[in-house]
């Protein structure tokens, strides 16, 4: 790409849903207005200081993008450093009347999909609004939890969150490596001991994970920061893992696939060598749901983070996603033609506290066919 065209980067506390204080970073063009606007959502047990490099790729000239990022409820520093009570900002946030409730000894624990997606929605709602309020299109993006989550939010159908009209604000929806079932599963006991657990009120008892760096991309100076960086603790709360893991299994249904609205455009990416979530979960869920207009690629090679692996990659899937955005912005292809590396029923409603009720674990419902070529673009699933 050469040199790099000026990127400005923004952080800034939100005050978001149910008074929680959420710490954003924002990525755009220093220059002009962006071409579209992007919200991310990070994975399990890391947060956005960790795609910091990746969203400058997209920032820059001449992908020209507007990448919104947020540390999720008990991730990064909305829950790990959480803002202090005399804060600036709370203090402004309360003199205007506004309820604050800090994330106080929260650190690793989400609340499950019953606080994420409500979360989620929020950001959806504020994003939309900032980006339509100088005619650019919002769409999602989400990271293994968060590429689960995305697909999530979109299958809900009338259980919600979300409600029908906030996907409607939607342009297209981008699910990296979305956690929807294990590489390796975990053993059915262990998956139902936690269910049980989080169920009998035990859902916020933090426990370690095994979390191994050299899985998560082959570079290895990623590897030793991500090993050595206080905010990527292989802790999580039962509440937490339970939900991934079963949630992530009810994504994997025939049910979830007719539920995914059929007039939004769907990007699936995901790592061929991931060891961390299954790519063949991924593909079926491309080569399955409803939408007309779908893509799936497989980066071969690639372990569970495509935009932490080794130059050129991180550069090569940045061109894949701006060029798949801007196709659906009504603008034509505007970087290099350079590819990666060879590339359940909707989850119940909400309970009365919050929470959702926990699915058991859903056997795939279509053949594991992993590569099935389609005739065109709108339902392609396809190696780069």
């Amino acid at each position: 790409m050469g040199k790099q065209n000026p990127v400005t980067m923004e952080d800034k506390y939100v005050l978001g849903n149910s008074g929680t204080p959420f710490y954003t970073r924002e990525y755009y063009p220093t220059e002009g207005t962006p071409d579209a606007f992007i919200l991310f959502h990070h994975g399990f047990a890391e947060h956005i200081g960790r795609y910091d490099a990746f969203f400058r790729l997209l920032a820059a000239a001449p992908r020209n993008l507007h990448i919104t990022a947020f540390d999720s409820r008990g991730h990064g520093k909305t829950s790990q450093a959480p803002l202090v009570a005399d804060a600036p900002e709370i203090k402004a946030w309360r003199a205007d009347g506004l309820t604050v409730v800090p994330e106080k000894g929260q650190k690793h624990r989400t609340g499950g999909w019953g606080r994420q997606l409500p979360d989620y929605e929020f950001m959806i709602k504020r994003e939309a609004a900032r980006a339509h309020a100088v005619g650019r299109k919002l769409f999602l993006y989400g990271h293994s939890m968060g590429g689960a989550l995305t697909l999530g939010l979109c299958t809900r159908g009338a259980h919600g969150p979300p409600a029908p009209e906030t996907l409607k604000l939607l342009a297209g929806v981008i699910a990296s490596g979305p956690f929807i079932r294990q590489t390796k599963p975990s053993s059915f006991l262990q998956v139902k001991a936690g269910m049980l657990a989080a169920s009998i009120g035990l859902g916020n008892v933090v426990i370690p994970i095994p979390l191994n760096v050299k899985e998560f991309t082959h570079d290895v100076e990623v590897q030793e920061q991500t090993a050595e960086d206080p905010l990527c603790g292989a802790y999580g709360s039962l509440r937490s893992i339970s939900d991934m893991i079963s949630y992530g299994a009810s994504l994997d249904t025939h049910a979830a696939w007719d539920a995914f609205p059929e007039d939004l455009p769907l990007l699936i990416f995901h790592g061929g060598e991931d060891q961390i979530a299954d790519p063949k979960s991924a593909v079926r869920f491309g080569d399955m749901v409803v939408a007309k207009d779908k893509t799936t690629k497989v980066l071969q090679g690639l372990l569970h983070e495509p935009h932490n692996e080794l130059a050129p990659e991180p550069s090569k899937l940045a061109d894949l996603i701006s060029n798949w955005v801007h196709k659906r912005t009504g603008d034509a292809t505007v970087t290099g033609t350079s590819t990666p590396a060879s590339a359940a029923a909707p989850a119940p409603a909400a309970e009365a506290e919050g929470e959702l009720t926990t699915p058991a674990a859903a056997e795939p419902q279509a053949p594991e066919t992993a590569d099935t070529a389609k005739p065109a673009e709108k339902a392609s699933t396809a190696k780069l």
